[in-house]
């Protein structure tokens, strides 16, 4: 073989490696886990995106599942995107009211049918999971990290108001979170 057709084999190798391994995830480069917490990925100009893996918050019939989603940079002045889903034996096709409070607040944060978002429902065995989404401002997500003891009420339709409690690996998790992510603002 020639020089010229080594060299061209050589560089052309190098690119397609090159190429490979720059384009080998989904996941942006920067991105990180908090194992099985959160994660978090680039956006650049906008700084970091957080995603908070499902939350889970239980009633003597029923369980909540709450993920957050939330990006940050310099400070805090955006809205957290809450998706819930609640699994239990009622079909669920509207939300009157949400509010999540901590041990330290009473009331930390509050929304009405009008600002929630009815995503899907699906029956699974003898049970129904309906899935929401909301939006929080960051700064009350903030104070209600500071305590793991949360409450989440919802008042639907199908019944009048239902408490949920976080249970005590989401309390655990809730202040790894505030360790790890919170205390960034």
């Amino acid at each position: 073989m020639s020089f010229l057709k080594k060299a061209i084999l050589l560089s052309s190798l190098f690119c397609i490696s090159f190429l490979l391994t720059s384009c080998g995830g989904i996941k942006p480069a920067g991105g990180k886990s908090g194992k099985n917490l959160y994660e978090t990925f680039y956006v650049g100009e906008e700084g970091m995106q957080y995603f908070i893996k499902p939350l889970i918050f239980e009633n003597r019939d029923s369980e909540l599942l709450l993920d957050i989603t939330f990006r940050h940079k310099d400070t805090v002045q955006d809205s957290a995107t809450l998706n819930f889903s609640i699994k239990g034996k009622d079909l669920i096709k509207q939300i009157d009211s949400l509010t999540l409070s901590n041990n330290i607040n009473n009331l930390i944060f509050s929304v009405h049918s009008a600002n929630v978002e009815y995503m899907f429902a699906e029956r699974i065995k003898n049970e129904y999971v309906t899935r929401f989404s909301t939006k929080m401002p960051l700064v009350e997500m903030q104070k209600l990290f500071k305590n793991s003891e949360w409450k989440a009420n919802i008042k639907a339709e199908e019944f009048s108001t239902k408490e949920y409690v976080s249970t005590s690996s989401t309390q655990k998790k809730i202040q790894k979170l505030n360790q790890n992510i919170f205390f960034i603002f």
